[in-house]
């Protein structure tokens, strides 16, 4: 497996990821990767990217974060018999990268970007069933 996961480094695109990161409460580098790729998923933006250089270690990655961009690509064109990590880490980089550019645009649009994108983010979120019936009685 590989050591690094990339994005196209555009000199003004750092910025971008720096905002996400402090919209989203001072996450490590990882975290906005995936939040971007996310989002790029959910409005289905995937782009290629151009020249590549790292951004985060693959060793970052927990089993949950690899469980997460496994399936994606699963998803998006990686079939289970020539599946790779390769493969894997290229589908959620461009996805991300797709994220990102929307967030751009997004960034540039609304002044309270801080504020909203989590909420947002939240808002696209599945409920959370509980996990305790308290309508059941229990046996003690």
């Amino acid at each position: 497996m590989r050591e690094t996961i990339n994005v196209e480094m555009d000199p003004d695109r750092r910025p971008d990821y720096a905002q996400l990161v402090k919209a989203l409460g001072g996450v490590d580098n990882k975290v906005a990767f995936l939040v971007a790729m996310m989002h790029g998923i959910r409005n289905n933006a995937r782009k290629s990217l151009k020249r590549k250089v790292s951004y985060f270690r693959t060793s970052y990655l927990n089993a949950e974060d690899k469980c997460l961009i496994a399936a994606v690509a699963l998803q998006n064109g990686v079939s289970e018999q020539d599946f790779s990590w390769e493969k894997a880490f290229l589908v959620a980089e461009e996805y991300s990268r797709g994220g990102i550019a929307l967030l751009r645009e997004e960034l540039s649009n609304r002044s309270d970007f801080e504020k909203a994108f989590p909420l947002d983010v939240m808002g696209a979120a599945p409920d959370t069933p509980s996990t305790v019936d308290e309508s059941e009685p229990t046996d003690e």
